[in-house]
């Protein structure tokens, strides 16, 4: 049995109808205009790979889907693509519906349309994403969406012009990854992207952003709550100019990072509470131009933040982190490339195991312009604060101030450097360090004389 196939038509309302095993689309809307579909069902559509519940297309616009049902389909709605002759498929709310047993996304829009809403739907059960979109100026918010066997939202950057998004108060559990942001090299138009106050429960990564190639910008990742139960919290390959802050993110079981970072420049990541992962912030790669402050960092069971690579005009400041099990609070290590321009200032660090601050460079990489003041450092491992460089004279213009370390034993050392050169320490105040071992291996270096140990 064919479906309705409606061609050109304006204000018009269906409602209270039931679409059963049509051949290929239940409704198909083109060229339609000012449109209500409401209290629908659509369910199995005989080419059940490429099934539609409805479909709406050309320069169909201003219209509402609300309230509908629909099972055994691929797509319960899908806008854009197809001919753009004469304009593009626009302001449409697509609200309130109910879809199970789906072959792909639930709903699903295709670069070209702009200004669709996906709003208060429940997708359940589906093989495929749960919302895929791909338009201008588009909002997904409110939905629910379970047991998604790919990423419960899927947004991806396909169009011509600048795509505007925004993904807000999404409910997801995902039996694979939460909500992914992926980049188009053909087209490199982006707008801005927001994606708040979601709450994600997901096997793999909560959030994942992929700008390995084209590296993607202006994303404000805001207020999210998300829990992930292997691979990591977020995943973020390439951003820049971009904002994660005042998220939850929490690992359960075995977790790798909460926050995964690699080619970030230009990020700011800041009031995030971060737990349960072995890392709390991982950037293996590079990082630049980027501000890490105020976070709470809990149980971390290797490292609270991990930069390493090459990293430059980075800020760590006001961060906690409380870790008795962790190896390390803070490390740097410049495997690939030079560290310049590290600030780490007025930290708390409760850490165990190793070194609650560690900068190192490796053979052939030098670190200039390191300025460590302000801390709060308690620990029992045997080095508070070490620095290292692999050649003589590797570490460079440094300052080691007004931080206050405490040593839970009495093997304790306050500060320990290796290979650096023109290091200016002074008023730092030592407790429970032996005399002795307030700094060790300083050479050509300033000392203050007014260093204090109790």
């Amino acid at each position: 049995m064919q479906g309705l196939d409606l061609n050109i038509v304006n204000a018009i309302n269906i409602s209270d109808v039931c679409f059963d095993k049509c051949h290929y689309i239940g409704l198909q809307l083109k060229d339609a205009y000012d449109f209500t579909v409401d209290n629908c069902k659509f369910k199995d559509i005989e080419l059940a790979g490429l099934a539609y519940g409805i479909t709406a297309v050309y320069c169909t616009s201003n219209g509402t889907v609300s309230n509908c049902f629909g099972t055994n389909l691929r797509h319960m709605f899908a806008t854009g693509g197809g001919a753009v002759d004469f304009g593009k498929p626009r302001n449409m709310t697509v609200s309130n519906n109910t879809m199970l047993n789906l072959t792909d996304a639930g709903l699903d829009c295709h670069p070209g349309a702009e200004k669709i809403v996906f709003d208060g739907n429940v997708i359940d059960s589906h093989d495929g994403d749960g919302i895929t979109m791909q338009g201008t100026d588009c909002i997904v918010s409110n939905n629910v969406i379970k047991n998604s066997a790919r990423q419960g939202i899927l947004i991806q950057m396909f169009c011509t012009k600048e795509q505007n998004c925004i993904v807000i108060g999404n409910k997801i559990n995902s039996n694979n990854k939460g909500i992914s942001l992926a980049y188009s090299d053909a087209y490199l138009n982006f707008g801005k992207v927001l994606i708040s106050n979601n709450v994600i429960d997901s096997d793999k990564e909560c959030l994942n952003i992929d700008g390995q190639v084209t590296i993607l910008k202006n994303v404000s990742i805001v207020a999210n709550n998300m829990k992930s139960r292997t691979y990591q919290g977020m995943r973020i390959l390439g951003l820049k100019d971009s904002l994660i802050s005042n998220n939850i993110v929490a690992g359960v079981g075995s977790v790798d990072a909460n926050l995964y970072l690699t080619g970030i420049d230009g990020v700011i990541i800041s009031g995030n509470f971060l737990t349960g992962a072995t890392y709390a912030i991982y950037s293996p790669v590079s990082m630049s131009s980027c501000i890490i402050s105020n976070n709470k960092i809990r149980e971390a069971s290797l490292t609270g933040i991990d930069l390493r690579g090459t990293v430059s005009n980075v800020s760590i400041a006001g961060n906690s982190i409380d870790s008795m099990t962790s190896s390390f609070g803070i490390y740097c290590y410049l495997t690939t490339g030079d560290g310049r321009d590290i600030n780490i200032i007025n930290n708390i660090l409760v850490v165990s195991g190793n070194n609650p601050i560690n900068i190192r460079a490796l053979a052939g990489h030098i670190v200039t312009d390191l300025i460590i003041t302000g801390n709060n450092i308690q620990t029992d491992a045997t080095v508070a604060l070490y620095i290292q460089g692999a050649d003589a004279g590797s570490i460079k213009n440094t300052i080691i101030a007004d931080n206050i370390i405490k040593g839970d034993v009495a093997a304790t050392y306050g500060i320990r450097l290796t290979n650096c050169d023109v290091i200016h320490s002074g008023k730092n105040i030592f407790e429970t360090v032996l005399a002795e071992k307030l700094m060790s291996g300083v050479t050509n270096a300033t000392k203050n004389t007014t260093e204090i140990w109790s």
